[in-house]
């Protein structure tokens, strides 16, 4: 070896020592290959297309990547006869589970889980009865992807302690040993809420003229879609007869009120000669182009028009009455002629053969015991053998009358200081036992007490206060008006027969 070729080698072996320093320093030296682990395939994943769902109807896509796909299944179980060793697949369930739903972990009871539908992968060219062939990554693990159709319906009801899911497992009642814990996944989902749509409502407001009524609409929550719809008012209980072209029914109709953002507001004017006062009528707001059914409705109202307002409309022409004391024009014209109309009162007939009614005289306890029974007694009333009153005898006139105010618990009469009890049948009667009287014969619901009286010389706590504050809030009596102030009601005051009248005609059903 010449000097030449010994400084090269040298030089050589101390170019590689020197090398190797530096990589190793660096960390860059490389181990050998063998030394080197081969890369683990990914975690295997399950993700649902999205975790809330239409309870009447959905679509759900389901996607699974790097599942284990080297576990082998059951060749007899299969049926194959092309592979000893068929790999099981993964079944990809739609249903519910519970927490102890796994196969590896003993959950194999239908009370554990439910799969109402299923889809099986595996690889095909190996296991000739899976219905559906994975897709095998470069790492060797599986992905699949698969839709369900869903609803709450074709899933049922939650036991206890459930919870909706899309699950995944290899074999499971078989071959519970060959479970793979791994492949075994969950994603839970939900339906939606039931999303209520709110009731179209609508209200009505009634003006009145002697030219008829005019009914002012408010419509609200209609469709949202919609833009015009069909509106009339009917006697109620016939619309049926809106579908029936060769009925003959009174309809006050606008054909097509506007609807903007599901609101509308407009007016329909029903004329007199159309009109029945003794009717109930009603608004249906309905589809346009279509017939007046529950399926075509949006919305209905009744339309509430009061008896004054059917007056104004249908003016009462005054009947013409025997009372030489009254005349058109005088207050309280109107209450006398109804109560003659009526045949609650005849009058007073005087010695020259005329009639007269004596507006401003006292009304005696038994007058008014005989016009409350005639206007409220039912026919056919038969009076007591024996009177509840002391001074009433049963040869009495307006015995009948008074026996039955008393069996009605219209008036219990007058206690005495012997404890005996009289009825004063010739006594003026005052406005407070008027009051008393009306209250007791009304047979409806009546408001509490106001804490606040609406007349100046009355009081809560006086007696009869109740009833008379329930006079003024029926509408029966305003009181006696004043110059400022609240009106007064003068309880301690004789009722008039003009005030009987009137009092008689408001309370009219």
């Amino acid at each position: 070896m010449t000097a030449h070729t010994s400084w090269r080698r040298r030089s050589a072996s101390v170019l590689a020592t020197a090398t190797a320093v530096l990589l190793a320093a660096s960390g860059a030296l490389m181990a050998p290959a063998a030394a080197f682990a081969e890369e683990a395939p990914a975690a295997p994943q399950l993700s649902i297309s999205k975790p809330v769902l239409d309870p009447a109807g959905d679509t759900l896509t389901v996607v699974g990547t790097g599942f284990d796909a080297s576990a082998k299944g059951l060749p007899s179980y299969y049926g194959c006869t092309d592979s000893a060793e068929a790999p099981q697949g993964v079944y990809v369930q739609l249903g519910w589970v519970t927490d102890n739903w796994r196969p590896s972990t003993g959950g194999v009871s239908k009370t554990d889980r439910n799969g109402v539908e299923q889809a099986w992968f595996a690889d095909k060219d190996k296991n000739c009865q899976a219905p559906s062939k994975w897709t095998i990554a470069e790492d060797g693990t599986a992905s699949f992807e698969h839709t369900f159709d869903v609803s709450e319906e074709k899933l049922g009801a939650l036991p206890e302690g459930a919870r909706y899911a899309v699950f995944t497992h290899g074999l499971t009642g078989r071959a519970p040993a060959l479970a793979i814990p791994a492949n075994e996944l969950e994603q839970s989902f939900s339906f939606a809420p039931e999303v209520v749509a709110p009731v179209a409502t609508a209200a009505t407001a009634v003006s009145a003229t002697k030219n008829g009524l005019s009914i002012s609409v408010s419509a609200k929550d209609l469709p949202a879609d919609i833009t015009d719809m069909y509106a009339a008012v009917i006697i109620k209980g016939t619309e049926s007869q809106m579908t029936d072209p060769n009925s003959k029914y009174a309809a006050f109709g606008l054909p097509f009120p506007k609807v903007t953002n599901g609101a509308a507001e407009f007016t329909l004017q029903a004329p007199t000669k159309d009109l029945d006062r003794t009717k109930q009528y009603e608004l249906f707001l309905w589809k346009k182009h279509a017939d007046l059914t529950p399926e075509n409705t949006y919305a209905r109202a009744d339309v509430t028009v009061t008896k004054e307002q059917w007056d104004t409309v249908f003016p009462t022409v005054a009947p013409k009455i025997p009372f030489t004391d009254m005349k058109p024009g005088d207050k309280f014209y109107k209450e006398i002629s109804w109560m003659y109309t009526s045949k609650l009162s005849t009058g007073n007939k005087q010695a020259d053969g005329t009639v007269t009614y004596a507006p401003k005289a006292n009304v005696s306890r038994e007058a008014m015991a005989a016009f409350l029974f005639r206007q409220y007694s039912k026919p056919g009333y038969k009076a007591p053998a024996k009177s509840a009153f002391t001074d009433v005898k049963t040869t009495d006139k307006f015995y009948k009358e008074i026996a039955w105010m008393a069996e009605m618990k219209i008036s219990t009469g007058v206690k005495q200081a012997n404890g005996t009890v009289k009825f004063l049948p010739k006594a003026s009667i005052t406005r407070e036992a008027m009051a008393a009287f009306m209250y007791r014969i009304d047979t409806g619901k009546k408001p509490a007490s106001p804490k606040v009286s609406p007349f100046v010389d009355m009081k809560p706590g006086d007696k009869f206060f109740k009833e008379i504050a329930w006079m003024h809030s029926s509408g029966l009596s305003t009181g006696n008006k004043q110059p400022s102030g609240k009106p007064t009601y003068a309880p301690k005051s004789n009722v008039t027969r003009e005030a009987m009248a009137a009092f008689l005609y408001r309370a009219q059903p």
